[in-house]
């Protein structure tokens, strides 16, 4: 309610503007003739300069919040995967990249935002001063005596124009301000098409059975033994088959002499590239990087990406 009354107050300034500064420049005009609109167009000009240091200034706080959400989603991924952290012992790669989105988040709000806004705010400091040295430069060079009887009533008036000048703009531009971008549409106006139904239908579905065919395979005790393969060669399908949870089809079998036990290993994916997950922070080296990529059979795996790496 207060904001509703607060806009329907300003709303006279839409009118209201214009004719005092039109009043208050034909006051200044009679008691500085000409010279005063030197000073008025000097006004104009740091009101324009100012609206540039106003997209300024959201550039830089576009840029720092920017960098704050890379440093909230590092956080956030780094408390949500917390106990891989601990078991990798990655907690100071963790801290670097913390450290290093913080560093520039703090060059966004020290070197642009804080300069920026004091630019603009030195402007708006600066527009009642500096029409009124125009004014009376360009006054006392026609020729004119700078007295009691000019000055002061030419500082008040001059003073008194930056207010409606300011608001001028502010009052015409915030009515589209507040208007919606966009229109909703009333859904009983809307066409909704709903799909059709059929009685005693009948779906069928087909599925692709996945086997592993002629492997034999036999795993020693106290030996480590590991099983690599491409993507889609049935790793893992050969680790559910010796645990139980895939069936082996007669007439072969899997056996298990023992006790045996799946500890599973949650993939986690840093926000970045392929290339960033795998360097966990460490710098790029080519032929490493290469290697790793055939040791680990990604080659192919890569090529169906569209980015790639």
């Amino acid at each position: 309610m207060m904001l509703l009354r607060n806009y329907i107050l300003e709303m006279h300034d839409i009118w209201s503007s214009p004719l005092q500064l039109m009043l208050i420049i034909l006051l200044v005009l009679h008691l500085l003739g000409l010279s005063g609109l030197l000073g008025y167009f000097a006004m104009a000009f740091l009101l324009l300069s100012q609206t540039q240091a106003n997209a300024k200034v959201a550039s830089a706080m576009e840029k720092y919040l920017g960098q704050d959400e890379r440093r909230i989603t590092i956080l956030s991924q780094a408390f949500q995967r917390i106990k891989g952290i601990k078991l990798m012992l990655l907690e100071s790669i963790i801290m670097k990249k913390i450290a290093a989105v913080r560093e520039l988040q703090l060059v966004a709000l020290t070197r642009r935002l804080r300069l920026v806004f004091c630019f603009f705010i030195s402007i708006n400091q600066m527009i009642p001063g500096l029409t009124a040295l125009v004014s009376f430069i360009s006054y006392w060079t026609g020729q004119h005596a700078l007295d009691a009887q000019v000055i002061f009533p030419a500082l008040t008036l001059l003073e008194l124009s930056h207010g409606p000048a300011s608001k001028l703009s502010l009052a015409v531009t915030r009515q589209f301000a507040i208007l919606p971008s966009v229109f909703p549409t009333s859904l009983d106006k809307a066409t909704i098409s709903y799909p059709s139904l059929t009685n005693n239908a009948e779906t069928t579905y087909k599925y692709t059975a996945f086997r592993l065919d002629a492997l034999t395979s036999k795993i020693p005790r106290r030996r480590l033994t590991c099983i690599y393969g491409h993507s889609g060669a049935g790793k893992s399908t050969m680790i559910k088959g010796i645990v139980g949870e895939c069936v082996a089809q007669p007439p072969s079998s899997a056996k298990v002499y023992g006790s045996c036990a799946l500890c599973r290993q949650d993939p986690w994916i840093m926000q970045g590239t392929v290339r960033d997950n795998i360097l966990l922070g460490k710098p790029y080296e080519e032929l490493r990087y290469r290697q790793v990529l055939r040791d680990c059979c990604l080659e192919a795996d890569l090529t169906t990406f569209p980015g790639g790496d």
